[in-house]
């Protein structure tokens, strides 16, 4: 009986699984110790915001905080349920002419935008300016840029699709 205890316990079949549910413990242990600091740290951004701060939303929409409102405050309810406080924020977008306010919760923040002139990772952010008609067209004669480029493409395109038919009859 003891011979047959032993044999069964030291057997490496046996022993191969059993590591790796101890290696998957310790992965789901670490992961989760990894995940908790990222909560932390989005949480301790979100309690810093300010009004005037340039944020992003995790749908890519860029504005400046207005104001910071909060909806209903934390809580507990009677059964001794803790309901958190409900924070929203009011984004205000667009140019100087054209602008327009979004109200998001609080928790559709992604990030604090730097400022122009600011960095990130030590690359400096600046606005690039907008080409000018006379970079993008080398002849633009009496035509509108637009229609300029448009022709200018259509033209490309034609000759490509003739290069392409004279290469197919060739064959």
């Amino acid at each position: 009986m003891l011979k047959f205890l032993a044999n069964t316990w030291f057997d490496p079949m046996m022993i191969l699984p059993l590591l790796l549910v101890v290696g998957l413990v310790i992965m789901m242990m670490w992961s989760r110790r990894r995940n908790k600091a990222a909560r932390d740290e989005a949480e301790k951004m979100l309690d810093e915001l300010r009004p005037g701060q340039r944020v992003r939303t995790y749908s890519g929409i860029i504005g400046r905080i207005k104001e910071i409102r909060e909806e209903s405050p934390a809580h507990t309810t009677e059964k001794g349920v803790q309901v958190p406080a409900v924070k929203t924020v009011l984004i205000e977008t667009g140019s100087d002419k054209n602008t327009s306010f979004m109200l998001f919760d609080i928790h559709a923040i992604h990030g604090v935008v730097p400022e122009e002139g600011h960095t990130i990772e030590g690359l400096p952010i600046a606005k690039l300016p907008a080409p000018e008609k006379k970079e993008l067209l080398k002849d633009p004669s009496d035509l509108d840029a637009r229609e300029y480029v448009d022709k200018r493409n259509a033209r490309n395109s034609l000759e490509a699709r003739e290069k392409k038919q004279a290469s197919k009859k060739q064959k």
